[in-house]
């Protein structure tokens, strides 16, 4: 079975409607919980890698540090 064009044009809105939220949301929590900091050096996650990754807990410069197998600072 086919998909009209109709029908996907449907799909792909709601799950537009469904990341505006998710991003909404996010923002929300962002708002409430101010700049987080990296659990390794403590300076502040950026806002843009905060948006795109909620759950990190280290700056993107400690997180590449990291994922090679070392700690800053």
């Amino acid at each position: 079975m086919h998909a009209s064009n109709r029908e996907i044009e449907v799909a792909e809105a709601a799950i537009e409607r469904e990341r505006d939220r998710a991003v909404q949301r996010i923002r929300g929590d962002l708002e409430l919980k101010g700049d987080r900091e990296c659990r390794d050096c403590g300076d502040p996650i950026d806002v843009a890698r905060q948006m795109a990754l909620p759950s990190a807990t280290r700056c993107v410069d400690c997180q590449q540090l990291h994922e090679r197998g070392r700690r800053a600072r």
